[in-house]
C-alpha cells in the first residue's frame, strides 16, 4: 500500500466509426502489480485529476505515495540540477490533500524510474487497441476495464505472482480508504429539466428521470465525452455520454418508466381513455388508423406524457398533429420541443381537425387494393413456415 505510479499515453482509435485520438491514463500498484485504466478524449488538468481518482477508484483505495511523471497540470518545476524542492501545480496538491497521498515526481530524463507502468502500455496498444472498434467511448471504457481485470488474472513475469491474488491476499486490506467523493477544479454548470424532461447541453437535448422535471439540477463534462448530473444537494443522478453531433435529441425510455406503467396496456382501454380525455382523441385515432398498423401505440406513446403536460396542451397538439400530419410520436414529441422553447405557441382555440381530411367514404375504409391481402398471406405463410 506504500506506492502506486500514474501514467498515459495516446491512441488512435476508431470510435463510432471514425479514428480519434484518444487517451488511456494507468495506475499500477507497485507491490502487487494490480493494474487500473481509463480512456479520455483530453488530457487536460481536470481530465488527470479525474483520471487518478477514478482509477483509485478501481483500484480500491489509496496508497501512501503517487509516483508521477511531470507535466504543468502536475509539476511546476522539477529541474535536476538544482538543490530546490519540487514545485507542484497547486490544484495538483488539493487533489493529492483530498486523497490523503503524496505525489513524488520522477526526476526529468529518469525512466527507468517508472518502468512498471510504461511497459503495460505497449501490451495494451498490442493485445487491445489494434485490430478492435467502438461504438461509445463508454464501451471502449468498460470493455479495456474488462480487458486489464483478465490480464491481472494471468503470472506477473517480474513478480512470478497473479497479480489479482497478491492483491487481494496482501495488498488491499493496506491501503488508505477512498473520499466519499471526486476533488473537481470545474464549476458546476445549472439547468431546469423541461417539462418534457430533457436538459439541454452544447445544443444537444438529453432526457433525465421525469422525478427531475422542473427542478434545477447541475452538470459537469469529464474527459471530454461524459456528462454527469447532480441534484441540488450534489448528489449523483446519472452519467451518459454526450452527443458529438449537432442539434441532437438523445433519450433513454428508462426516464419515463415512472408515468409509463400508469397507462394501460390494453387496445380497447387506450381507446377509450384517449377519447375520453381528449376531445380531439377521436380524429387522431381515426386519421392515425389510416397511416400506422397500430395506431393505439402512438396514442399510448402520448398519454405517457399526461403527467408532464397539461391535458389542454396535449389536446392542442394532438389536433395540430392530425392538421399537419404529424402523429408519430417523434414529432408530436418535436412539436412540444418547439412549445417549450417557444418557436411555437399555442392560440386561443383548440384546433379542431377538418372532418373532410380526417373521414373517408366509408367504402373506401372497407375496400383495400389486393396487393394489401398478398403481401400478408405471403408473410403468413412465411410465419408457418418457421
Amino acid at each position: 500500500g506504500d506506492q502506486a505510479q500514474f501514467d498515459w499515453t495516446e491512441y488512435e482509435v476508431v470510435i463510432g466509426g471514425r479514428y480519434r485520438k484518444i487517451y488511456c491514463f494507468a495506475m499500477i500498484l507497485a507491490a502487487s502489480r494490480k493494474k487500473a485504466v481509463c480512456f479520455s478524449m483530453k488530457v487536460d488538468g481536470p481530465a488527470i485529476y479525474e483520471a487518478i481518482q477514478e482509477l483509485y477508484d478501481d483500484l480500491g483505495g489509496v496508497t501512501l505515495e503517487l509516483l508521477i511523471d511531470n507535466p504543468k497540470a502536475l509539476v511546476i518545476t522539477n529541474d535536476p540540477k538544482s538543490e530546490e524542492e519540487v514545485r507542484y501545480n497547486p490544484q495538483a496538491l488539493m487533489m493529492a490533500k483530498h486523497l490523503g497521498t503524496e505525489l513524488n515526481a520522477c526526476p526529468c530524463y529518469w525512466p527507468r524510474k517508472k518502468g512498471k507502468i510504461e511497459r503495460p502500455f505497449n501490451y495494451i496498444e498490442e493485445q487491445f487497441i489494434k485490430g478492435n472498434t467502438f461504438a461509445t467511448m463508454d464501451e471502449l471504457n468498460d470493455r479495456g476495464k474488462k480487458f486489464i481485470d483478465e490480464w491481472c488474472d494471468e503470472k506477473h513475469t517480474t513478480t512470478q505472482r497473479i497479480p489479482n491474488q497478491h492483491y487481494l491476499l496482501e495488498e488491499k486490506q493496506l491501503l488508505q480508504p477512498l473520499p466519499k467523493s471526486h476533488y473537481s477544479t470545474k464549476t458546476l454548470q445549472k439547468r431546469i429539466v423541461s417539462p418534457d424532461s430533457y436538459i439541454s447541453i452544447n445544443g444537444n437535448k438529453y432526457s433525465v428521470p421525469v422525478k427531475y422535471v422542473g427542478k434545477t439540477v447541475w452538470f459537469r463534462i469529464v474527459y471530454g465525452f461524459r456528462a454527469e448530473l447532480y441534484d441540488q444537494k450534489e448528489n449523483l443522478i446519472l452519467r451518459f455520454e454526450v452527443s458529438d453531433k449537432k442539434h441532437d435529441v438523445v433519450t433513454n425510455l428508462d426516464h419515463y418508466e415512472a408515468i409509463a406503467k400508469k397507462v394501460s396496456t390494453s387496445i380497447p382501454q387506450i381507446r377509450r381513455d384517449f377519447t375520453e380525455r381528449f376531445s380531439n382523441g377521436y380524429h387522431y385515432l381515426e386519421a392515425a388508423g389510416r397511416k400506422f398498423d397500430q395506431p393505439t401505440h402512438y396514442a399510448r406513446k402520448i398519454m405517457e406524457l399526461q403527467e408532464l403536460y397539461d391535458d389542454h396542451v396535449l389536446n392542442h397538439f394532438i389536433g395540430i398533429a392530425v392538421v399537419e400530419d404529424k402523429m408519430d410520436i417523434k414529432s408530436f414529441r418535436a412539436l412540444l420541443r418547439d412549445y417549450n422553447s417557444g418557436q411555437r405557441l399555442m392560440g386561443m382555440e383548440t384546433p379542431v381537425p377538418n372532418e373532410e381530411a380526417v373521414c373517408q367514404d366509408e367504402d373506401a375504409l372497407l375496400i383495400r387494393d389486393c396487393s394489401y391481402y398478398e403481401i400478408n398471406v405471403m408473410e403468413v405463410r412465411s410465419c408457418n413456415r418457421q
